[in-house]
């Protein structure tokens, strides 16, 4: 019998890294081309940015056998170890997702008296960008630490990194979505919701499909690849987890929030939905994001592990 040697708590590591990269992305984005049209996602996006991750870190710490030594991790760097490169960049990510999250803070939790500073620091183009570079840094490392296990035939495929990036940003933007739904009758005026929540339609779009085609072709990858590829593929189509494949990944977590992207994009929503209907749907949808992209992570961390390793 193979043994799982990551579990669950891994896949909500990967997955609340990843929620925590694609917010800040999309963040820094609306903030760079905005140019302040959209400063309640830059908002929303840096309050949500140190969150997930901060909890999938403490989960993952927690659960290794000698969490008491994990600061060995952060006072070593192995340039040849992915692992090691990996912690450095979460390090540095969740350093400056905090730095970018502490102006918008309410002024009475400024318990360090830094509000000014760090607004100056995190007001900078350069912090943006490296900002912008650490998180698609953190959204890609998990898929490339993966990726590099030749021995998985699952995890071995080159599209992985990319469809882990995508999966991130299309994560970050459902988690703002909800903060904006959550919060717009108490701070957001119609004509701003209604601008902010475009922008976050179309940048869903924009990387929603290119997550829909990489899935797609890392499917296609290991099926035209044959022997332990398709094998492997075989697990997630139609094994132990096909029914969180097809139904968690596929039907919830891609085509659900496809048909709604392209119904908004369309403009044929109906006119006639009354707005609490028209939010609990958005909020529907964002969630469904959400279950999709830890099922995702899930089903590929389990179904890896089950198709491995292979010894030449």
């Amino acid at each position: 019998m193979t043994r799982i040697f990551w579990d669950y708590t891994v896949a909500f590591y990967l997955f609340s890294a990843g929620v925590s990269a694609g917010a800040l992305i999309v963040a820094i984005v609306a903030d760079l081309i905005g140019k302040g049209r959209y400063a309640h996602i830059v908002r929303m996006g840096a309050w949500v940015a140190p969150v997930p991750v901060t909890l999938g870190t403490l989960a993952l710490v927690f659960d290794l056998e000698r969490p008491y030594y994990f600061w060995r991790l952060m006072i070593s760097l192995e340039p040849t170890s992915v692992m090691s490169i990996g912690a450095w960049i979460l390090l540095f990510f969740t350093f400056a997702s905090v730095i970018f999250v502490y102006p918008y803070l309410p002024e009475r939790y400024d318990i360090l008296k830094i509000r000014q500073k760090t607004s100056q620091i995190s007001s900078t183009k350069a912090f943006r960008i490296i900002s912008l570079i650490l998180a698609m840094s953190t959204a890609l490392y998990t898929g490339v630490l993966l990726n590099l296990l030749v021995a998985r035939p699952l995890w071995n495929t080159p599209l992985l990194p990319l469809i882990f990036l995508f999966s991130a940003i299309i994560d970050g933007i459902a988690a703002i979505l909800i903060m904006l739904y959550v919060i717009r009758h108490k701070s957001l005026g119609q004509d701003e919701f209604m601008s902010s929540r475009k922008f976050l339609e179309r940048f869903d779009l924009l990387f929603l499909v290119p997550f829909i085609v990489s899935v797609a072709g890392m499917m296609a990858w290991l099926y035209l690849s044959g022997g332990h590829g398709a094998k492997a593929l075989s697990i997630i189509t139609g094994g132990s987890f096909a029914i969180t494949f097809w139904l968690g990944v596929v039907i919830i977590g891609m085509l659900v929030p496809l048909a709604y992207d392209l119904r908004m994009m369309s403009g044929r929503h109906g006119q006639e939905e009354t707005e609490g209907n028209k939010r609990l749907i958005a909020l529907s949808v964002a969630s469904s994001v959400l279950i999709g992209g830890f099922l995702l992570r899930y089903v590929l961390l389990y179904a890896g592990q089950l198709t491995g390793p292979i010894i030449n």
